[in-house]
């Protein structure tokens, strides 16, 4: 009874899985989503994508958590080191499994540091 809801500003998506009948596709900006737009489904697996800043994954956090599993999944893209090959462009950083590189997206790794000091349950 899966089904796959996507949300992108750009049709792309649309046309490479039209043709599955779980995947259904919502072409508007992720921060106005609204249960109506998962049929009112509960949500058990989230994956964002997109945005990558603070402000975007937090409004969209703030709209789907009502839709939420309680034993929801939620996945954020983006999150870890990129790792120099050549010269770095930048400060390195090194998570603590002791991988270093340079941060990909900063707002997504503030997201999450924010989801684990708002929400320490998740």
């Amino acid at each position: 009874d899966a089904h796959f809801y996507s949300f992108d500003i750009n049709p792309a998506p649309a046309e490479e899985f039209s043709t599955d009948p779980r995947f259904h596709f919502r072409q508007k900006d992720q921060t106005l989503f609204e249960q109506s737009d998962v049929d009112f489904r509960t949500i058990d697996f989230a994956f964002l994508d997109a945005g990558h800043t603070f402000e975007i994954q937090e409004a969209l956090f703030g709209r789907i958590q009502p839709a939420l599993a309680p034993d929801a999944i939620l996945v954020v893209h983006d999150t870890g080191l990129h790792i120099p090959w050549g010269a770095p462009p930048g400060p390195i950083v090194c998570d603590f499994f002791a991988k270093c590189g340079h941060i990909h997206q900063p707002g997504e790794r503030v997201f999450i540091n924010w989801i684990q000091d708002t929400f320490p349950d998740w």
